[in-house]
């Protein structure tokens, strides 16, 4: 489309609804929101909003052969990395021809739903999280003020976080306030922003497990790794 072509049916739609968000896919930068590609998470948080339009199998709609779906899992660490980098999570959900929606998408939606209900904190209402300079194997993070949420979709007795130098007040499991053992040192040593935490003793959830990190500061604070 044309610039003129996409203003037209911006201010078309805006004279109808003020308040509607126009997709950037309308083109020529006239949308309120950037849309990614189908199913294309950006590797680091877009400065603006966005959304990711994504399906939980292979297509879009209804086909009665794609039977190739999305794990509970697999849609939830989408959900998770996605709102670190500050998007919005556009799944797509296709009923058939009598407008009954499959039942393995009923049955995804539903498990997604029960995490939530036990996490919600970690996924409503927060904000991007900074780039760790260093790649994390074991899971992602949230935040919002105030609290780090540590997403463990690999969960393990010991973990260490590099480079970060909040000063933490307690962290616990997200879903059931068990406590959280952790050390913090603060001396002039190499370790000086090495947090290490230990969970021997609770029951993982078996999709993610979510630590929180209460802070005494409201941002994420990361020291760099000249320091070390």
């Amino acid at each position: 489309m044309s610039g003129e072509q996409s203003r037209e049916i911006a201010d078309y739609v805006k004279s109808i609804q003020p308040d509607c968000l126009v997709s950037g896919r309308i083109g020529n930068r006239f949308g309120d929101y950037m849309s990614t590609g189908d199913n294309k998470i950006p590797a680091v948080p877009y400065n603006g909003d966005w959304e990711v339009p994504a399906t939980l199998n292979d297509t879009w709609g209804y086909k009665y052969f794609d039977n190739n779906w999305k794990s509970t899992k697999e849609v939830i660490k989408l959900l998770v990395k996605i709102n670190s980098r500050g998007g919005n999570y556009l799944l797509n959900i296709g009923p058939d021809g009598k407008g009954i929606i499959p039942k393995p998408s009923v049955d995804i939606l539903r498990q997604v739903g029960d995490w939530i209900l036990s996490n919600s904190e970690s996924i409503y209402a927060t904000n991007p999280v900074p780039v760790f300079p260093y790649e994390i194997e074991w899971g992602m993070f949230t935040h919002k003020p105030k609290k780090l949420f540590m997403h463990l979709f690999d969960c393990k007795q010991k973990l260490d976080i590099h480079c970060l130098a909040n000063k933490i007040k307690k962290a616990y499991v997200l879903s059931t306030g068990e406590k959280i053992e952790f050390t913090q040192p603060y001396t002039l040593s190499l370790a000086q922003h090495r947090v290490s935490f230990t969970l021997p003793n609770i029951k993982p959830d078996k999709i993610d497990t979510v630590i929180c990190i209460e802070t005494e500061e409201d941002e994420i604070m990361l020291d760099s790794l000249d320091n070390f």
